[in-house]
């Protein structure tokens, strides 16, 4: 889960969402746990982040993103940048400004695509 908040917002969620699947939480660069990254949270340095994470943990894709207010956006640019590891996305909270923000990214990708 990439986060708009803090990864210990979602405490509540995360065991009952562990008894069918594993759940890995990511706080961005600077917050909460994590060390400070080169660069101050953009988009390209937060999916970086988080696919270095992802690699580094273990973990294998395809994998379900979730994303709370500004980490929608994060999420769906992890997709754009890798449409291969991810396969789905949830949304939590997303403002407004964020949507239309994202909605170049969202058209750009294919529709009914299959994961391999």
């Amino acid at each position: 889960m990439v986060r708009g908040s803090f990864s210990i917002d979602w405490a509540l969620v995360q065991p009952e969402v562990a008894k069918i699947t594993r759940v890995c939480s990511y706080d961005r660069a600077g917050d909460e746990w994590s060390d400070a990254g080169p660069e101050w949270d953009t988009i390209k340095q937060v999916t970086h982040d988080l696919n270095a994470r992802l690699q580094n943990g273990g973990e294998r894709p395809p994998y379900i993103l979730a994303g709370q207010a500004i980490a929608g956006l994060f999420v769906l640019w992890y997709h754009h940048e890798h449409p291969h590891q991810v396969a789905g996305i949830v949304l939590v909270d997303q403002l407004d400004l964020v949507i239309d923000s994202i909605k170049d990214v969202l058209a750009a990708q294919p529709v009914g695509r299959h994961l391999p």
